[in-house]
């Protein structure tokens, strides 16, 4: 029996960090037990974005494959003006990216992917372990004890907080690790392709139009404008519409991502963008928001026997769709940095080391484009000029687009 063999690690939350972490350590021979809070694996969430860099690590432990039939493909990606709609910069996505970087770019339902990730990790022989709430952990030299609430004693020889936003064990190795408001919050929806359609075929008989009102343009849609941009993609073979709508917001207290909204607010907000926008928020029934807040990375990931990945470690402000796809980076670099270092504290420095710059950039990317959606006045024409630029050297853009898709961390 190789070492691999005879470690035993811990996986805290069993998420789309935690799961893919315990395929890829699963593939290295290690002993896997995933601890969730949550009583089941629910049907919850909204859309992800599984961009090539996240598919390639999905490809290297057969996740792909399950989750293939239930995704969407989509052909481009357009930024759009608020209220004209009129394409800003369009980037073909589809074919062209599959020729480019190895792989495509999918969306899913979040339950979905975790679904797939939950049948793997199940056949795989993993341990997923319901109604565990960590409330403590301890480290000694040659272990780590972790408490749950219901009252049992784990130990193992390495501890990996995957427990999100609200982490218990960031919270325990960085308890200074605070998060700032950044003065933004996004609401989700996600409305029935049917529902949508009769709501488009009612507007078009008001309006006069033979064939409905206009219809919600293929691919991603980013309309942009000052203070706010707009979201919408489909998901599950184009039987729904998915939707995230962010603003700018003086105050907010609850770092919660599933807070239910008022979706009239969320119509007054976006009351005078184009029709498609207008169509999507008529049709929904329900929506959920969250306030978005400024959580840096902390110095050290990690202590000797216990580490932190995903949002646990590093959120990532959603202005360029690689929150998830930075968890499953994670999850596959762990696993090999583990795999290349003769003991667990190495193993842990290699991966810090191998990730930080990597999520730095992709955080400082997040940002800059939070500021670039919300432009207005000057900055929102020198904003367009950018991307007119863009529009005229198109290779400028791709070798941007190389920074974030570009990199397999499974090569």
């Amino acid at each position: 029996m190789s070492k691999s063999d005879s470690q035993k690690i811990i996986i805290v939350g069993a998420g789309i960090a935690g799961l893919t972490a315990a395929l890829c350590l699963r593939q290295t021979g290690r002993d896997i037990t995933v601890l969730e809070q949550a009583p089941a694996l629910q049907d919850i969430g909204a859309g992800i974005q599984l961009s090539p860099n996240a598919l390639h690590v999905l490809n290297a432990i057969n996740v792909s494959d399950r989750l293939e039939a239930k995704a969407d493909t989509p052909t481009e990606v357009s930024i759009r003006d608020f209220k004209s709609g009129t394409p800003l910069l369009t980037q073909k996505m589809g074919a062209t990216f599959n020729r480019r970087y190895g792989a495509g770019y999918w969306h899913c339902h979040r339950a979905d992917l975790i679904e797939a990730l939950s049948n793997a990790a199940q056949e795989a022989g993993i341990d997923i372990l319901f109604n565990e709430k960590i409330v403590a952990y301890e480290e000694t030299p040659d272990t780590v004890f972790v408490k749950t609430q219901s009252g049992k004693n784990i130990s193992a020889d390495l501890l990996i907080g995957a427990d999100g936003i609200s982490s218990t064990i960031r919270s325990t190795l960085h308890p200074n690790n605070t998060a700032d408001f950044t003065g933004q919050i996004a609401w989700r929806g996600l409305v029935p392709t049917e529902q949508l359609k009769m709501h488009l075929n009612k507007q078009g008989h008001k309006r006069g139009h033979k064939r409905g009102h206009n219809q919600v343009p293929e691919g991603v849609n980013v309309w942009v404008g000052p203070g706010k941009h707009f979201v919408a993609y489909r998901l599950r073979q184009a039987s729904l519409m998915n939707f995230i709508a962010v603003e700018e917001r003086a105050a907010w207290t609850e770092e919660n991502w599933m807070l239910e909204g008022d979706i009239n607010k969320l119509r007054t907000a976006f009351s005078a963008w184009d029709s498609p926008v207008q169509d999507i928020l008529e049709a929904c029934t329900e929506t959920y928001l969250w306030g978005l807040f400024d959580r840096p990375a902390p110095k050290t990931w990690h202590s000797s026997r216990t580490v932190l990945i995903g949002d646990a470690c590093h959120p990532i402000l959603p202005f360029m769709a690689q929150g998830a796809a930075m968890a499953i980076e994670d999850a596959y670099v762990l696993a090999s940095s583990l795999e290349n270092k003769t003991s667990i504290e190495a193993g842990l420095n290699l991966f810090q080391q191998k990730r930080q710059n990597r999520v730095k950039n992709l955080y400082d990317i997040s940002r800059r484009n939070a500021a670039l959606y919300h432009a207005s006045g000057i900055k929102a024409a020198a904003r367009n000029t950018l991307f007119a630029g863009a529009r005229m050297f198109p290779k400028a853009l791709s070798y941007l687009l190389d920074r974030v898709y570009g990199l397999n961390v499974t090569e």
